[in-house]
């Protein structure tokens, strides 16, 4: 299975990290379109573009299409590039 990789604001990466959110959303977009056609067990949330930004592996429990694709977060596998300024 493949590993979808994301990029994701501060404020949200912060929230996962801390176990205070389960589901991240995003919008229902053309690129977004390969959440229907693979299967994924992780995802990789990163929070920034360089290759010290923060990240969180996470087990992906599933993925729902309502309004916005519902990605079901499991339990965080590796993190890393996390300090108190980050």
């Amino acid at each position: 299975m493949k590993e979808l990789r994301l990029t994701i604001k501060k404020r949200w990466f912060f929230e996962i990290l801390n176990k205070k959110k389960f589901i991240e959303y995003r919008e229902i977009k053309p690129y977004y379109k390969k959440l229907e056609k693979y299967k994924y067990n992780n995802v990789l949330l990163i929070n920034g573009y360089s290759k010290n930004s923060p990240f969180l592996k996470i087990k992906l429990k599933k993925i729902k299409k309502t309004n916005f694709y519902e990605l079901y977060l499991g339990k965080i596998i590796e993190m890393g590039n996390i300090n108190e300024n980050s």
